[in-house]
Protein backbone atom coordinates (compact mmCIF):
# COMPACT_ATOMS: atom_id res chain seq x y z
CA UNK A 1 0.00 0.00 0.00
CA UNK A 2 1.63 3.20 -1.19
CA UNK A 3 0.21 6.15 1.13
CA UNK A 4 1.49 8.99 -1.50
CA UNK A 5 -0.88 7.49 -4.25
CA UNK A 6 -3.93 7.59 -1.79
CA UNK A 7 -2.87 11.04 -1.19
CA UNK A 8 -2.79 12.01 -4.81
CA UNK A 9 -5.83 10.66 -5.78
CA UNK A 10 -6.92 12.52 -2.52
CA UNK A 11 -5.46 15.60 -4.27
CA UNK A 12 -7.31 15.10 -7.25
CA UNK A 13 -10.58 14.88 -5.71
CA UNK A 14 -9.14 18.69 -3.82
CA UNK A 15 -8.82 20.06 -7.83
CA UNK A 16 -12.24 19.04 -8.81
CA UNK A 17 -14.01 20.23 -6.24
CA UNK A 18 -12.35 23.09 -4.66
CA UNK A 19 -14.01 25.14 -1.52
CA UNK A 20 -16.67 22.34 -2.17
CA UNK A 21 -14.64 19.55 -0.49
CA UNK A 22 -15.00 19.88 3.09
CA UNK A 23 -13.51 16.33 4.36
CA UNK A 24 -12.78 13.30 2.76
CA UNK A 25 -10.94 10.13 4.77
CA UNK A 26 -9.56 6.77 2.86
CA UNK A 27 -10.32 3.78 5.09
CA UNK A 28 -10.37 0.04 5.05
CA UNK A 29 -13.76 -1.64 5.40
CA UNK A 30 -14.49 -3.18 8.04
CA UNK A 31 -12.12 -2.18 10.44
CA UNK A 32 -12.77 1.84 9.60
CA UNK A 33 -8.62 2.51 9.99
CA UNK A 34 -7.87 5.60 8.37
CA UNK A 35 -5.20 5.55 5.50
CA UNK A 36 -5.49 8.75 3.98
CA UNK A 37 -7.21 12.30 4.32
CA UNK A 38 -8.17 15.87 4.22
CA UNK A 39 -9.54 18.04 7.06
CA UNK A 40 -10.56 14.48 8.68
CA UNK A 41 -13.22 13.92 10.53
CA UNK A 42 -13.04 10.97 12.62
CA UNK A 43 -16.29 10.55 14.31
CA UNK A 44 -18.04 10.36 10.73
CA UNK A 45 -15.56 8.13 9.45
CA UNK A 46 -16.57 5.96 12.21
CA UNK A 47 -20.24 6.55 12.22
CA UNK A 48 -20.38 5.73 7.66
CA UNK A 49 -18.20 2.48 8.42
CA UNK A 50 -21.29 1.48 10.59
CA UNK A 51 -23.59 2.82 8.32
CA UNK A 52 -21.90 1.04 5.29
CA UNK A 53 -22.14 -2.49 7.28
CA UNK A 54 -26.02 -1.55 8.38
CA UNK A 55 -27.08 -1.11 5.00
CA UNK A 56 -24.70 -4.27 3.43
CA UNK A 57 -26.13 -6.33 5.57
CA UNK A 58 -29.90 -5.16 5.36
CA UNK A 59 -30.04 -5.14 1.56
CA UNK A 60 -28.43 -8.81 1.76
CA UNK A 61 -30.72 -10.06 4.71
CA UNK A 62 -33.95 -8.61 2.45
CA UNK A 63 -32.61 -10.58 -0.59
CA UNK A 64 -32.06 -7.41 -2.48
CA UNK A 65 -29.25 -6.43 -4.98
CA UNK A 66 -25.93 -4.82 -2.84
CA UNK A 67 -24.25 -0.96 -3.23
CA UNK A 68 -22.05 -0.78 -5.77
CA UNK A 69 -19.54 2.05 -6.76
CA UNK A 70 -21.02 4.73 -4.13
CA UNK A 71 -24.11 5.93 -2.08
CA UNK A 72 -25.04 9.50 -1.12
CA UNK A 73 -26.53 10.96 1.87
CA UNK A 74 -28.02 14.47 1.83
CA UNK A 75 -27.85 16.11 5.41
CA UNK A 76 -29.81 19.03 6.76
CA UNK A 77 -26.70 21.09 6.67
CA UNK A 78 -26.53 22.30 3.15
CA UNK A 79 -23.84 18.94 3.22
CA UNK A 80 -23.61 15.93 1.99
CA UNK A 81 -21.63 12.73 1.89
CA UNK A 82 -20.68 9.88 -0.35
CA UNK A 83 -19.24 6.97 0.13
CA UNK A 84 -17.39 5.18 -2.58
CA UNK A 85 -17.22 1.82 -1.94
CA UNK A 86 -14.01 -0.04 -3.79
CA UNK A 87 -12.61 -3.76 -3.02
CA UNK A 88 -11.62 -3.24 1.01
CA UNK A 89 -11.11 0.18 1.12
CA UNK A 90 -14.25 2.99 1.49
CA UNK A 91 -13.66 6.75 0.76
CA UNK A 92 -15.88 9.13 2.37
CA UNK A 93 -16.20 12.78 1.50
CA UNK A 94 -18.28 15.51 2.58
CA UNK A 95 -19.12 18.29 0.81
CA UNK A 96 -20.93 22.04 0.91
CA UNK A 97 -23.43 22.52 -1.43
CA UNK A 98 -23.42 25.69 -1.69
CA UNK A 99 -20.21 25.14 -3.24
CA UNK A 100 -20.43 22.29 -5.96
CA UNK A 101 -22.89 21.49 -8.63
CA UNK A 102 -24.27 18.20 -7.87
CA UNK A 103 -24.48 17.37 -11.76
CA UNK A 104 -20.46 18.14 -11.69
CA UNK A 105 -19.97 16.10 -8.48
CA UNK A 106 -21.62 13.49 -10.11
CA UNK A 107 -20.63 12.89 -13.46
CA UNK A 108 -17.00 14.72 -13.35
CA UNK A 109 -15.79 14.43 -9.74
CA UNK A 110 -16.74 11.10 -8.42
CA UNK A 111 -16.23 9.26 -11.37
CA UNK A 112 -12.54 10.81 -11.63
CA UNK A 113 -11.90 10.20 -7.90
CA UNK A 114 -13.52 6.75 -8.60
CA UNK A 115 -11.27 6.18 -11.40
CA UNK A 116 -8.04 7.48 -9.14
CA UNK A 117 -8.81 5.30 -6.32
CA UNK A 118 -8.83 1.94 -9.05
CA UNK A 119 -5.31 3.27 -9.76
CA UNK A 120 -4.26 3.35 -6.79
CA UNK A 121 -5.76 -0.19 -6.12
CA UNK A 122 -4.35 -1.86 -9.13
Amino acid sequence: MNIKEFNNAIETLKDNLGKGLTACDIRMTGTGQSIAGFNTDTKLTAVLEQVTGYISKMLKDADLPGLQDYYLMDFDDDSLVIVLIMDKYQWSVLINKKEINLGFLLNVAIPDAHKALIKVLK
